[in-house]
């Protein structure tokens, strides 16, 4: 019910109404977000109360509305008093009453399947189905045979690479060149061969050692380990491929098209008719995949992780990653509607790219930086320096990648230079190897540990192997002196584990600086993504702090990012979550030092408004995001400017 108010005792042209919470959560998470961003977009004065006797509160202030605890059926009054009075009012009445975007429970399309998004965008075409090969069991030959056989189709796949990488763009070349070192590797070939030479059959010789180096990363819910088994995946299929005498093509593409597969490897992303491969569709895929990396350095919209997708060639399909979902068949309706929303992000992406140079103010002139998220140094490709705040987070898990040995300091030390050279004068944090329970590393992590996620991890497992930790440690050190190198400690949980590595890198300095003596310590940081940390911050004695909203989210609700029917739980929008949020940011004003935040939250448009609010003033977001994060803050700053 909307009315006005002609009462002395009420405020002058002050508008009313009654409004009924029928979405299933109520005015919490996502809907408490959304009620506040579209308050904030009015400059009249707006409360709600949620009974009778409660107190009115601020409809802009996030953390009031949240704190009211609003479940469904609530009955949510609403006063507004302002020039827009009644324009606001019947903005925040439209979207109570739709639910805030809610489809209800008997009303979703079965033919919508939901992923993580590996590059951003939105595609309409025809189904196109790719399915792997599979390979049943062949009728084997003597071992000499067998072994002959082996060699060829090894030489056959080192052939087709090189190729490939002959007629391929040069990124492409270098993940394809990356495949190719792999099987030259005596280490990958040499189990092989000691199979075959037993009597084993090549084609379950090769099987067998693949699926053994492809089962340490499998089963891990770490984007970049994941990413790494298409790799191996795809160099399997291959060498199966000439065993067999069966080699693999994609189906040819011949209108616009959304290619879905189980998974793509970088030698089938070479292949594709990009003229006409409008989207991919992944059941597994991996959100830091070479493929994935390859898509958004050429705009192609990915979605991975669709659990169950099952559509039939030539089927129309929306690939909506945006919103994280793959609509099959869909009405004229919703394909009009995509329509629609397909011109205006293309418009929209080309005057994105004027932002990159921009740098961000809030309303009072206070800069916000924005830096980047930095997963191995292909990224630095898509990004200038020049166009961020420097690097926020470097994952150091890309140089224990290979599964074959560990990176000596002088390899580690020539990346980490490279990374501070880069950035120039402006800060580059480096992660310490945030390994361990579901992110393995051969001869360094746990095994068969009963819980994963709360096991050996991050410091847990560095502080435990000091030897490999002393080696990271040394390279960073020395590669601070080439820029404005930090150091960063993952997965931290008590003061403790910081004092132990103070004291590591002061042994370390000390033994540096008998040959250099100029070397200092560089500045020593922690993430905040263990509860522990954020609800006693003033217990940890660093340089900054960095907060990891992905696993913080994933420990303060208990739910598994990855696992689907948990997913509208696992939110940044949860109260208890943006408290310690909070607290952090809180304790860095009084304190003086940095706080950032680098976890998917800091992309997410949907969290700008109350993290800006909160006093959040660096962010890091990946080299795809920059210009359309960049873009969002100064458009909601520059609105808070014209309502003054």
């Amino acid at each position: 019910m909307v009315g006005s108010q002609s009462n002395p005792d009420k405020k002058k042209n002050q508008h009313t109404a009654s409004v009924l919470l029928t979405n299933k959560i109520g005015l919490h998470a996502r809907p408490a977000i959304q009620l506040t961003k579209l308050a904030k977009r009015f400059s009249s004065q707006i409360q709600i109360k949620t009974a009778p006797d409660s107190p009115w509160i601020d409809a802009k202030s996030i953390v009031q509305v949240m704190a009211a605890k609003a479940p469904k059926g609530t009955v949510l009054d609403i006063a507004v008093n302002g020039k827009d009075a009644r324009q606001a009012l019947l903005a925040l009445v439209e979207l109570i009453k739709n639910n805030f975007g809610e489809k209800p429970a008997d009303s979703l399309d079965a033919s919508s399947e939901a992923g993580h998004i590996a590059s951003r965008g939105l595609a309409i075409g025809k189904v196109v189905v790719y399915q792997k090969r599979l390979f049943d069991e062949r009728s084997s030959g003597t071992a000499e045979n067998e072994m002959q056989l082996f060699h060829r189709s090894i030489k056959a796949t080192q052939s087709a690479l090189g190729s490939l990488i002959e007629n391929a763009e040069k990124d492409i070349a270098e993940v394809l060149e990356y495949q190719l070192s792999l099987l030259k590797d005596r280490s990958l070939i040499d189990p092989a061969v000691a199979a075959i030479a037993t009597g084993t059959s090549a084609h379950s010789a090769w099987t067998q050692t693949l699926n053994e180096l492809v089962g340490r990363f499998e089963k891990t819910d770490d984007q970049y380990f994941r990413g790494r088994t298409s790799d191996l995946v795809d160099l399997k299929q291959h060498v199966l491929g000439h065993i067999y005498g069966k080699t693999e093509t994609l189906p040819p593409l011949s209108q616009d098209s959304i290619v879905i597969a189980e998974d793509l490897s970088p030698s089938d992303f070479a292949l594709l008719d990009r003229r006409h491969c409008k989207g991919i569709a992944l059941n597994k895929g991996s959100l830091n995949s070479h493929v994935a990396l390859l898509a958004r350095s050429r705009g192609i919209p990915m979605l991975v992780g669709l659990a169950t997708v099952t559509a039939k060639a030539d089927t129309p399909a929306i690939l909506d990653a945006v919103e994280g979902q793959l609509i099959v068949a869909p009405d004229q309706e919703t394909v009009a509607n995509y329509q629609r929303r397909l011109e205006s992000e293309e418009k929209q992406g080309k005057a994105l790219q004027t932002y990159l140079t921009v740098k961000p103010t809030m309303p009072t002139g206070e800069r916000v930086y924005v830096g980047i998220n930095v997963g191995t140094l292909e990224d630095l490709k898509l990004i200038s320096p020049d166009h961020c705040d420097g690097i926020g987070l470097v994952r150091t898990e890309f140089l224990f990648d290979s599964g074959m040995e560990m990176p000596d300091e002088e390899k580690q030390f020539q990346v980490y230079k490279k990374l501070a050279q880069w950035a120039g004068e402006k800060p580059v944090i480096v992660r310490t190897l945030d390994a361990g329970g579901d992110k393995p590393v051969e001869g360094l992590t746990e095994k068969d540990e009963s819980n994963p996620f709360l096991g050996v991890r991050g410091i847990r497992l560095s502080l435990l192997n000091e030897d490999v930790f002393r080696i990271q440690l040394s390279a960073l050190v020395r590669a601070s002196a080439h820029g404005n190198l930090k150091i960063m400690l993952p997965m931290v949980t008590v003061p403790l584990e910081v004092e132990r590595v103070k004291n590591l890198l002061q042994e370390i300095l000390v033994q540096l600086q008998r040959k250099d003596p100029a070397l200092t310590a560089p500045p020593l940081g922690i993430m905040v993504e263990v509860p522990a940390v954020a609800m006693c911050i003033e217990d940890f004695d660093t340089d900054f702090f960095s907060i990891g909203s992905n696993d913080l989210i994933q420990y303060v609700t208990a739910c598994d990012r990855g696992e689907p029917k948990v997913a509208h739980l696992y939110t940044g929008a949860n109260r208890a979550v943006l408290q310690l949020i909070r607290t952090t940011i809180d304790h860095g004003r009084r304190t003086g030092k940095q706080v950032s935040l680098c976890g998917d939250m800091a992309s997410q448009s949907d969290y700008f408004d109350v993290l800006l609010d909160l006093g959040l003033r660096h962010l890091s977001v990946s080299p795809a995001d920059l210009a359309r994060v960049k873009a969002a803050i100064t458009a909601r700053n520059e609105n808070k400017i014209d309502k003054k």
